[in-house]
């Protein structure tokens, strides 16, 4: 099995294949039904290329470059047990660890029909040498619960009629595999806080005002997530209209639909608007500084963001059409941080209450039965005013 690296000099701007294809034996486990597949990188602590990948036979293939993936070593395979589904490993910042983060099930689970849920963690000090503290971090119910499975012999091979997820079926049979995919968004993770407790001298800022301090900082953020949105509202727009100027139905382009016109029209008006918010509430931070006075200028731009990012870049997928939401064009992960960016930092009904009850009070309740702005009420006070007035004028002729 030969792997295919593809390298770049000039952050993605353009791509050299590599000298060396990744080349994977695995003659002692029927290599006619397997092949290499769901690469994950990542760059050891002693600056060298790290490069995973896994076999349908149960195995997770690794190998190594010194310059930057021109050149690769044979790979070899390592004793992480994996389950056809995703890896991801990463360099831990402070340690300079190696982590890896895979769905580990063994060939025994598999062949009595469990599904592959076992996520597992391990962690690598000697840059991918050697893996250690295994843990389970989520499971499926029912399975046993392990940190570390080792790797079995023979592993399971695929053409022999066996369903991973189902167990045996009759010969002759068909299976569609389906393969649990682990999406990982940024480097975020749990933390559990037993009876801790933080000395004086340690405090940052008063005692109790944590909450408020977080909230200062918060709301730069939803700002920048505005700023952000803003962009990437344009980028959806742009591609929206580079599409219907590039496609023909029924003798005459896209864009000269009138429904695909009304929409360019509303992106268009939406993104200026949204920009025009971000641009004035950027302005109050800079020259009135104090969180609390705009903070509804603040809650405003977080409350706009998710609604305007979903419907330019909805539309701009629906100009696309199948191809728009597929892996080959961005738009559905563009649109997908549009309800992201509705809980994120707090949901859009927590700032639409902090928006009212800011409005709120720069008024009052009217005094009478009727509104102040009541036609007949504010009629019969003007008639009152210019009698008053007329008996004025009269008496002192």
């Amino acid at each position: 099995k030969v792997c295919t690296v593809f390298y770049s000099d000039d952050e993605g701007e353009t791509w050299e294949e590599s000298v060396d294809g990744v080349f994977v034996g695995e003659a002692d486990r029927g290599a006619n039904a397997s092949f290499v597949e769901a690469p994950c990188l990542a760059e050891t602590s002693d600056g060298r290329l790290l490069l995973f990948m896994r076999t349908q036979m149960q195995r997770i293939a690794q190998s190594y470059s010194e310059d930057g993936g021109v050149h690769w070593e044979q790979g070899c395979f390592n004793d992480l047990v994996s389950s056809c589904s995703e890896i991801w490993i990463d360099r831990l910042p402070d340690s300079g660890n190696l982590l890896c983060v895979w769905n580990q099930v063994s060939e025994a689970e598999i062949l009595s029909g469990y599904y592959r849920s076992r996520l597992s963690s391990a962690i690598s000090s000697d840059s991918g040498a050697t893996w250690e503290q295994f843990r389970t971090i989520v499971q499926t119910a029912g399975m046993a619960t392990v940190d570390r499975l080792e790797p079995a012999e023979p592993a399971l091979a695929l053409s022999s009629g066996v369903s991973p997820d189902r167990g045996p079926y009759p010969p002759g049979g068909h299976y569609t595999y389906r393969h649990p995919r682990v999406r990982f968004i940024g480097d975020h993770a749990y933390l559990r806080f037993t009876d801790v407790r933080v000395p004086v001298q340690n405090l940052l800022g008063d005692e109790g005002a944590g909450f408020r301090i977080a909230q200062e900082r918060l709301g730069g953020g939803r700002v920048h997530h505005g700023m952000r949105s803003v962009g990437a509202a344009q980028r959806a727009l742009d591609m929206m209209c580079e599409r219907v100027l590039s496609r023909e139905t029924k003798g005459s382009l896209i864009a000269e639909k009138q429904s695909i016109q009304h929409w360019i029209a509303d992106s268009w008006i939406q993104i200026q608007q949204f920009r025009l918010l971000v641009l004035h509430t950027a302005w109050l931070l800079d020259t009135v500084g104090d969180y609390a006075k705009i903070r509804h200028h603040i809650a405003a731009v977080k409350v706009a963001t998710p609604k305007v990012l979903m419907d330019v870049v909805y539309r701009a997928m629906h100009a696309h059409g199948s191809l728009g939401v597929s892996n080959e064009m961005p738009l559905i992960g563009m649109w997908m941080t549009g309800p992201i960016m509705g809980i994120a930092d707090g949901p859009s009904e927590v700032h639409k209450d902090t928006i009212a009850k800011t409005v709120l009070k720069n008024y009052q309740a009217a005094d009478g039965l009727f509104p102040s702005e009541h036609l007949p009420t504010r009629i019969a006070e003007a008639r009152k005013s210019i009698e008053a007035r007329l008996e004025h004028e009269i008496a002192n002729q």
